[in-house]
């Protein structure tokens, strides 16, 4: 599994209230085999310490060699802390951890 650098798109960390989405571009190296999973990994839940807002975090779909991958169909969430009804197909992340894409349909499907 390779890391990526952090996203070239600036981002506002001060979006409270979840009113806002933003757009991030990862440019990942050439790999010299094909990728078939993503992991997008939450490792930030909790609270802003100043407002005390819940600190979550809300992924439409990515996007990797041209294929959308919407989250609530190709991406499966598993949280670091078992609960019911928290893995499984999802948007929001609404406790740490990880989102997994499958590309396997798309991209090298």
């Amino acid at each position: 599994m390779a890391d990526l650098p952090p996203p070239t798109a600036p981002w506002d960390d001060k979006c409270a209230g979840g009113t806002a989405y933003d757009s991030f571009v990862f440019n990942a190296p050439t790999f010299a085999e094909e990728v078939v999973t993503v992991d997008v990994v939450f490792a930030n839940d909790g609270r802003d310490p100043v407002s005390r807002e819940d600190i979550n975090l809300f992924i439409d779909n990515i996007s990797v060699g041209g294929v959308t991958y919407e989250a609530e169909v190709s991406g499966f969430f598993t949280p670091d802390t078992a609960g019911p009804g928290r893995a499984g197909p999802r948007e929001a992340l609404w406790w740490n951890g990880t989102l997994t894409f499958d590309l396997s349909d798309g991209l090298f499907g």
